[in-house]
């Protein structure tokens, strides 16, 4: 088992920065994505009923991106172990783009969007 001392040992290495950095967009996503259904969907439209947006979270497609993240930063950490520098920095720019992608298709994924009728 890895103790704090050698979780700290981890994190000091200046070459595994990449893979630390997909975690902290990683961890900050999810936040987000759970914290988007108590920001509401927005403005009611004037009408009879009320027509409200509602942001729901999808569990499956939740699920889903967050295997995404997972194995997008587990290639940030493979590809900056490796010691040829133009395979480190190839490996890095396709990790960051493929997160970025699973990130973009997430909220897609992840947020269920309707419009709740409300009547008065």
């Amino acid at each position: 088992m890895l103790g704090l001392s050698g979780v700290l040992t981890l994190a000091s290495s200046r070459r595994f920065w990449p893979g630390f950095v997909g975690v902290g967009i990683a961890v900050a996503f999810i936040a987000l994505v759970l914290a988007a259904p108590s920001m509401g969907g927005g403005a009611c439209v004037e009408s009879y009923p009320l027509q409200c947006p509602v942001i729901e979270i999808d569990e499956s497609g939740l699920a889903a991106t967050a295997v995404g993240l997972i194995a997008s930063v587990l290639l940030l950490f493979f590809a900056s172990a490796r010691n040829t520098f133009r395979v480190r920095a190839s490996g890095v720019v396709v990790g960051f783009a493929v997160l970025f992608i699973v990130i973009i298709v997430g909220v897609n994924v992840s947020l269920a969007h309707s419009i709740e009728l409300r009547y008065y």
